[in-house]
């Protein structure tokens, strides 16, 4: 079974990843809204999809992802 969540513009690889994309990040991302951020914070990232998200989103803005498990973060493919 391939795990693999594909976007438009990016695929999150979440095999070794404890929490999966599902619904709620997908809501959430979807109902970020700001007006010209210059700089976004994901702490916790997990997968990194929420900050992959506001890069779509916010493709002027700087944007850190903080994950303390380097294996759920380090399988993302643009």
């Amino acid at each position: 079974m391939n795990s693999d969540f594909s976007f438009k513009y990016f695929t999150v690889v979440q095999d070794r990843t404890a929490l999966k994309v599902g619904t709620d990040s997908m809501l959430l991302g979807a109902l970020i809204k700001a007006q010209n951020p210059i700089r976004c914070l994901d702490l916790g990232s997990g997968s990194g999809v929420l900050a992959l998200m506001a890069c779509q989103q916010f493709s002027n803005a700087n944007i850190d992802a903080i994950e303390i498990d380097s294996s759920s973060c380090q399988r993302l493919c643009p």
